[in-house]
């Protein structure tokens, strides 16, 4: 079998090999910092791994590009499923929804006070207790 020179190569192929060339530092970086075990079933399941990988897409610093794929081969190499993946994707936007149903509720209901109190004179005050509050709240959980 003739082995091909670099001339050879389809451009999808010089493609490949230098982003498998990124994929395997950013790798040696992570073991660098102590992480590994995800070619052990019983250290890390599929399920984190998926995890990691829908975390990491919306993250968008450096070297996302090379994670979201280590992520993908990972998967893969151990043989998992595509439905893990999908599986994962589905549960974060349905945490998404309920978050959107949540905070569309607490806003009809703050509405709905200050539209009571607006028409007894008493907006002013209850805009500031709610201010003032939800600013006690915040402090309360840490923020500033």
């Amino acid at each position: 079998m003739e082995s091909k020179t670099q001339a050879d190569l389809h451009s999808d192929d010089l493609a490949v090999d230098r982003f498998a060339t990124a994929m395997k530092a950013k790798l040696a970086k992570s073991r660098q910092k102590g992480r590994g075990g995800w070619d052990d079933k019983t250290q890390c399941s599929g399920e984190h791994l998926a995890n990691l990988l829908v975390e990491h897409l919306a993250k968008g610093n450096e070297g996302t590009f090379e994670d979201v794929a280590n992520f993908a081969m990972m998967l893969h190499q151990r043989g998992e499923s595509t439905d893990i993946l999908a599986k994962k994707i589905d549960d974060n936007d349905r945490y998404v929804q309920e978050l959107e149903h949540g905070y569309e509720q607490l806003n009809l209901w703050l509405l709905g006070i200050l539209a009571e109190h607006e028409s007894t004179g008493n907006a002013t005050n209850t805009i500031n207790e709610v201010r003032q509050y939800y600013t006690n709240m915040g402090n309360a959980n840490g923020k500033k």
